[in-house]
């Protein structure tokens, strides 16, 4: 998905209501995926002072908003660290020490959700927040991901580890595109330390839906649905 000009905004104003400053000097930040910021859509100024170009790293983004800034990425390119998401991370160096991680597009395309999600928890140190950006489950990203997000997921998400809702907003994302693209964006604030949900009590498969073109449903039906908004 990229890192998207709303996407943006809503990053800065959840940094801003988080931290009450837009100094991040000695914060760290864990940007899931060697992501890029893409101009579709008008960015704000302080992002087009770095912007030079189709599109520019998010980790260079972070990193002049003053964050300490960690990307992972199994690809390993442009400094990011070639971890696989889907095997527990045990560096001691990250875990319980971000203050802020963001997921633009990432876990959408990750096939096993437990791993992944158990890595983000503890990534994130009490306290932190989690600031998601992902395709909605009401079929408008029927091409697109292994994964769709239904906002039911991240209540149970918040109910069973400890965090509360911070923010949750549906926004269209499609800047152009012949149907819509919504895309849930939802901020999660880690209150307690405690334990990842254990995996037999992890209930994603029943509450979000398959990304269609990755698992051969036929699409037609979630066509007419997009397209009528």
């Amino acid at each position: 998905m990229g890192i998207m000009a709303k996407s943006i905004f809503y990053i800065d104003e959840m940094l801003w209501q988080r931290f009450g400053t837009t100094d991040y000097e000695g914060l760290r930040l864990c940007e899931l995926g060697n992501q890029f910021i893409r101009p579709k859509g008008r960015l704000p100024e302080h992002v087009t002072r770095y912007y030079s170009g189709a599109s520019f790293k998010g980790k260079r983004y972070f990193e002049h908003l003053g964050f300490d800034t960690v990307c992972i990425d199994i690809n390993g390119k442009d400094e990011s660290l070639p971890l696989d998401l889907t095997k527990p991370i045990a560096r001691d160096d990250l875990l319980d020490s971000f203050d802020v991680v963001v997921n633009a597009g990432t876990t959408e395309h990750i096939p096993d959700q437990y791993w992944t999600w158990w890595n983000i928890h503890n990534l994130c140190r009490t306290g932190g927040v989690v600031i998601n950006i992902l395709s909605l489950d009401d079929g408008s990203w029927f091409d697109h991901a292994y994964i769709n997000y239904s906002p039911e997921f991240f209540g149970f998400l918040a109910q069973g580890n400890g965090y509360s809702v911070v923010d949750r907003r549906i926004t269209d994302l499609k800047y152009g595109a012949a149907f819509r693209k919504e895309s849930i964006f939802i901020t999660l604030r880690k209150e307690k330390d405690v334990p990842f949900v254990e995996e037999k009590d992890f209930a994603w498969p029943t509450i979000c839906e398959p990304g269609f073109a990755k698992v051969g449903v036929d699409p037609a039906p979630y066509i007419w649905r997009a397209a009528k908004g």
